[in-house]
């Protein structure tokens, strides 16, 4: 049975709900909440509509679809620890409507946004990629060496002045999800910088343009490191570091890219000072910042971000202990960013 809403068929979805309001009852209305698929230009998104159906009698259905406005949804990219479903569905409990893999040209996938030394030393961003558009004699030594820092942690650097764009890593990979407005606004909470873009630390939202592997163009929302957050040369933990490899494979990214990933060298804890150095900062530093940490996890369960105030005591805590790493670790027992 076909039924027909403003002139157009509606097939599956309205003929199950009609056979389960007939099972109440001949008559009477009954409300649907449901999604349907819609496009604009090379926006693909699902639009939740309230089907109203009044059942006249057993085989005539009148119903009225309302559907919301677009802008309830965005494309947010994700190419870290947020490819993970594991991080991304369990612990940020976002469900995404679609997910699609891609491409970024302009950006590189890098590891400068400075964490824990000893613990997790980097997390991921993005380093943009300016002469992508240009000539490939446009990269100079420089300009790879730059970027090699940024994004390639632990591996050497070579430079290849007769073919060189093959001294660049790959552009970046990540994959696009479709979510609501609210799960946007929870994931930036819930990121380094806690949604404030003006603090000059952790995250800050940006626009990209991605292209599917299907070749479509979007325009995406993702996260970039603010600038009092970035040190070169930083390597990510193991664990960190798998949540990228997991992630990439759970949403299938390019064979190319995956080889990357497991390329890539962790942080180990390689050398005794370096043991003796864990223990010490932990004692010294994790527990005044697990307090931040603490309140700002309070904050998030009643649906709130940490208050402007108390992020920016929070950045003044990881800047003494920034200033500690600095002047007294690192010089005492090695670094704890890298393994150098």
């Amino acid at each position: 049975m076909l039924h027909y809403v403003g002139g157009l068929p509606i097939k599956t979805r309205l003929h199950s709900a009609y056979r389960f309001s007939k099972q109440i009852d001949y008559k009477g209305t009954s409300e649907v909440e449901t999604y349907i698929w819609c496009s604009k230009g090379n926006n693909i998104y699902p639009q939740k509509f309230l089907l109203t159906m009044i059942i006249i009698d057993k085989d005539i259905l009148k119903a009225n679809i309302t559907l919301p406005p677009e802008s309830e949804y965005v494309w947010y990219l994700g190419y870290g620890s947020n490819m993970s479903k594991k991080t991304l569905e369990r612990m940020r409990k976002v469900k995404p409507r679609k997910s699609i893999a891609c491409t970024v040209p302009n950006y590189f996938l890098s590891f400068d946004i400075y964490g824990q030394p000893y613990f997790e030393p980097a997390f991921a961003s993005i380093y943009p990629h300016p002469l992508h558009s240009h000539s490939k004699s446009s990269i100079t030594y420089e300009y790879a060496k730059d970027i090699h820092n940024h994004c390639c942690p632990g591996l050497p650097f070579k430079f290849n002045p007769e073919a060189p764009e093959k001294s660049l890593p790959p552009i970046l990979n990540g994959i696009l999800y479709l979510i609501s407005k609210q799960e946007y606004q929870h994931i930036l909470n819930t990121e380094g910088g806690w949604g404030y873009g003006d603090l000059g630390h952790g995250y800050k939202a940006i626009d990209v343009e991605c292209i599917t592997y299907d070749n479509q163009k979007l325009i995406a929302k993702t996260l970039s490191s603010q600038s009092a957050s970035v040190e070169a040369g930083c390597q990510p933990s193991l664990r960190y570091l798998n949540l990228l490899r997991v992630g990439a494979k759970e949403h299938n990214l390019s064979p190319d890219y995956q080889d990357y990933l497991n390329s890539l060298k962790h942080f180990e804890i390689s050398t005794t000072s370096k043991k003796i150095a864990r223990i010490l900062y932990f004692t010294f530093s994790i527990p005044s910042i697990f307090f931040f940490i603490l309140f700002a996890s309070i904050s998030l369960k009643f649906g709130k971000r940490l208050p402007k105030s108390i992020a920016k005591a929070m950045i003044f805590v990881i800047n003494i202990s920034r200033a500690n790493y600095n002047n007294f670790f690192k010089p005492l027992f090695g670094s704890g960013t890298n393994n150098d």
